[in-house]
């Protein structure tokens, strides 16, 4: 059910993309794949992580920092194709403009601050966003992406026991749809792009 506070964020979004979809379609545009490596941060400062204490196995939620290194394939659209008309490259706006583009990215492996190695097999892991073209291979791009988080149903307490069949668990399942369930966040990433 969609709220009456929800529907003008939602048309912001659909009239931005429209815009931009009708800008691209009408520059035909330069389009180019390429590979990327980066890093990908929350924008929340804190992701909380579940856990049950090994003492007493009451739950506990513990604080941890999103920074995650990642490798990418992306699909990089350049909507301008202006002629430069200054000597001065960097004074003249449309030579400026023809080095900005739009990316789509489909984040493959992340490595987590904690060095666990990760091969994404979520349906939703990916963006878009937007990138400057250095030479005609190098190009740095920042993009907004949503991630599937395994994150735990809100009806439990914290330091208190998880009972499951009137017995305590001493250990917690993150495929187990009883205790977590699946929400959608977004991330920011910052990605040096080689194109090909």
């Amino acid at each position: 059910m969609i709220t009456n506070t929800q529907l003008p964020k939602n048309r912001n979004i659909l009239f931005i993309g429209f815009l931009l979809v009708f800008t691209i379609i009408h520059s035909q545009p330069k389009i180019k794949f390429g590979v990327g490596s980066g890093f990908s941060f929350s924008p929340d400062s804190e992701i909380t992580e579940a856990f049950l204490d090994p003492a007493d196995s009451t739950l506990q939620l513990d604080n941890k920092k999103e920074f995650r290194y990642n490798l990418s394939i992306n699909l990089v659209v350049y909507p301008f194709d202006f002629k430069p008309r200054k000597k001065d490259r960097w004074e003249d706006a449309e030579w400026l403009l023809n080095r900005i583009g739009v990316i789509s990215s489909i984040k493959l492996v992340e490595l987590s601050g904690d060095s666990d190695l990760l091969i994404s097999e979520e349906k939703i892991q990916g963006g878009m966003g937007i990138g400057f073209k250095f030479n005609n291979n190098l190009f740095l791009a920042w993009s907004y992406d949503l991630r599937r988080r395994r994150e735990l149903r809100d009806f439990f307490e914290v330091g208190k026991k998880i009972l499951k069949g009137g017995t305590p668990l001493e250990n917690l399942d993150l495929d187990d749809d009883t205790l977590f369930t699946s929400k959608v966040r977004g991330i920011h990433s910052l990605n040096l792009i080689f194109t090909l």
